[in-house]
């Protein structure tokens, strides 16, 4: 007779056993299909962080790079062969103060966050082969949503340690007291 294990693992078995055989034998017998020239290789990407921050700082004016900084990542399109590289600006810097004109390889593009011509971040796709700019591009963007992790942990004392201590100052008294009697009332006879 099988237990229950056993049972279970035989069930376990038959659906595999039904499963596999259930599957066409066609599926099995496919020819491969026609083999066709092997994809282009995908562009050498040979921009680090550090290179396209380098790349970027110049078209950053000194004023706007004293009030911002360089976030600790490094976007990009390896298939399109680019890398993207932004800088954050905690307050906000105007059209005036950045001295960009929009053109092929420059966007300023508000989304309504910010005042028209006020912006927050800036960004930079950069060849990732060759090092060249392709676009900067300066955005009133929104900052990210916070995220709810829940309530506030709230802190909790120990008190245990109190208990210990009342626990042992019970003892105690109930000894004195206990010896107290016996010293008042005398030694017992019987």
């Amino acid at each position: 007779m099988l237990n229950h294990n056993h049972s279970v693992t035989a069930v376990i078995l038959a659906l595999m056993v039904t499963f596999v055989c259930a599957v066409p034998q066609s599926v099995h017998a496919q020819t491969p299909p026609a083999t066709t020239s092997p994809p282009d290789p995908l562009p050498s990407m040979v921009i680090t962080r550090d290179m396209a921050i380098a790349i970027a700082t110049p078209y950053i004016p000194e004023a706007v790079q004293q009030i911002g900084y360089f976030i600790n990542s490094l976007a990009g399109n390896t298939l399109e062969g680019y890398v993207i590289v932004t800088f954050e600006i905690p307050s906000t810097v105007s059209k005036q103060e950045l001295g960009w004109i929009e053109g092929p390889d420059t966007e300023l593009e508000n989304t309504g966050f910010l005042p028209l011509d006020t912006f927050n971040t800036l960004s930079f796709k950069i060849d990732g082969s060759t090092g060249v700019l392709l676009l900067k591009k300066a955005v009133d963007r929104e900052p990210p949503p916070l995220i709810y992790l829940g309530p506030v942990p709230v802190e909790r004392h120990n008190w245990w340690w109190l208990a210990v201590l009342i626990a042992a100052l019970a003892v105690g008294l109930s000894a004195f007291l206990l010896a107290r009697r016996k010293r008042l009332n005398g030694p017992v006879l019987r």
